[in-house]
């Protein structure tokens, strides 16, 4: 039986919990889910909390509920406007994605997510993860950490460590190119 699309104001995960009005910080008004916890953030009213904001508060240590399962799945339906939310990575070290609608930009936190990102420090600025060159910053990051991962893997600790410490003289070295067209040339069969 397909799934019966959420109207505005239902929750985008459960579909059919009608959201309820609930601050996520004091003067953060949000929309949140009674059954699964998430909240929905309008732009606008984001972007008035963070201006309100005199100084990012220091992170702090996890509270809350730990944080939802539910990055893999279908695509949500906004319930701000009913268009579809994107998912956007948070940062290379943040498990999760942030929901953000290509519409009116509100944002979607399942449950945890904004307690793992204000522990963070980063809850005060999470507008700047979603442009396009952020997006690109924590995918080259990823890419060069799945590399390491395959060396690791291909070499074993010892000499992925033993190679790293290489390339960190060679790369410090006066003559470094000297030393890679050496390490390159290679004898015809």
């Amino acid at each position: 039986m397909p799934s019966r699309a959420p109207s505005l104001g239902s929750c985008p995960t459960c579909k059919s919990s009608r959201l309820e009005p609930r601050e996520l910080e004091p003067d953060l008004p949000s929309m949140r889910c009674p059954t699964c916890s998430g909240s929905f953030v309008a732009f606008d009213d984001y972007f008035a909390w963070q201006a309100k904001a005199a100084q990012p508060t220091a992170p702090a240590a996890a509270q809350g509920s730990p944080v939802g399962a539910a990055d893999a799945g279908p695509v949500k339906l906004c319930p701000g406007c009913g268009r579809f939310m994107a998912r956007f990575r948070i940062a290379e070290d943040i498990p999760f994605h942030i929901d953000r609608c290509g519409g009116c930009a509100g944002m979607w936190f399942e449950r945890g997510e904004w307690d793992q990102l204000r522990a963070r420090g980063v809850h005060t600025r999470v507008n700047t993860f979603f442009s396009d060159a952020r997006q690109h910053q924590i995918q080259a990051a990823e890419s060069a950490r799945q590399q390491e991962e395959r060396y690791r893997s291909l070499l074993g600790e010892a000499d992925l460590r033993r190679a790293a410490e290489f390339r960190e003289w060679a790369n410090a070295h006066a003559k470094r190119s000297i030393i890679y067209a050496y390490l390159d040339a290679r004898e015809a069969p």
